[in-house]
């Protein structure tokens, strides 16, 4: 006879970090899209302890200053997106209007979303690029990381101790140019759903900062690549742009992507993001 799920329930964070550290079998839950989704029979499969953060009301609040703002962790995604265009990233705004249908974004949390830290997921190379840095609880410990670390390879063995994402902040920076596509079928992730990112930042003419990101199967972004564009000065003249566009063949090289239709595109986003700078 399968044994019974028991679903805790804490009121507040400190309650929250008791159970964390009493039950290391113990499976935090949000808006449990992610885990329904793992779910392909019925009766559904539930490990014997549940966390549920529904009622930690730290956990819905949304707090911004003049740098960035901060998201608790159950948020959903539709209330995010709801905050404007004005409020929050351009191109977290963008991003997010991609994400499946208004049913499930009203469900679906930041929080969830960036704990399975899956290259398939829109939000992950938006925060990459972003530079978003998230909160972690664990039993004993609170402590902030840049998502490019908690996502690495190098965090898996912590990823796999009981632990709650339970802020997120992402930063507000002024970014004269924004861009993001999502390339495959609507509401599906599979192979050949990707991601694309392009963010310029300029003081007057000069190109102060740069951030190119692809996420599909893998996730890469060069700094190298950006380097040979930081510091140029617009508008580029047509022999500029054949050598960034000749110099970004060598770099982005045929296997970091999983379709060759993505190579194609990836090179038609990236030429048309350089080409609409001469006209910022």
């Amino acid at each position: 006879m399968k044994e019974k799920t028991i679903v805790y329930e804490p009121a507040s964070i400190t309650e929250m970090q008791t159970l964390l550290k009493n039950n290391q079998q113990i499976l935090p839950l949000g808006g449990a899209t992610e885990f329904l989704q793992g779910q392909i029979e019925l009766p559904i499969s539930l490990p014997h302890y549940l966390l549920s953060l529904s009622n930690i009301k730290e956990l819905s609040e949304i707090n911004k200053t003049e740098r960035y703002i901060d998201l608790g962790a159950m948020v959903t995604l539709g209330h995010i997106l709801d905050l404007g265009e004005k409020n929050i990233p351009p191109l977290l705004y963008s991003s997010l209007r991609t994400i499946a249908s208004k049913n499930a974004r009203s469900l679906a949390t930041v929080g969830g979303n960036l704990a399975l830290s899956r290259t398939l997921k829109t939000l992950y190379p938006v925060m990459m690029s972003l530079d978003t840095r998230v909160e972690i609880k664990t039993g004993t410990e609170t402590f902030w990381e840049p998502y490019s670390k908690y996502a690495s390879d190098e965090f898996a063995e912590i990823r796999k101790k009981p632990y709650v994402i339970t802020r997120v902040r992402i930063y507000t920076e002024h970014w004269s140019y924004s861009f993001f596509e999502r390339l495959g079928k609507k509401g599906v992730l599979d192979n050949e759903t990707a991601y694309f990112v392009f963010l310029i930042k300029g003081q007057k003419n000069l190109i102060s900062d740069v951030r190119i990101s692809y996420s599909s199967e893998k996730f890469f972004r060069s700094r190298e690549f950006e380097e040979k564009i930081k510091g140029q000065t617009l508008p580029f003249s047509m022999q500029n742009i054949e050598h960034i566009l000749s110099d970004s063949k060598k770099i982005f090289i045929s296997g970091l992507f999983s379709q060759k239709f993505q190579e194609l595109i990836f090179f038609n986003l990236l030429e048309k993001c350089i080409l609409d700078l001469n006209h910022l």
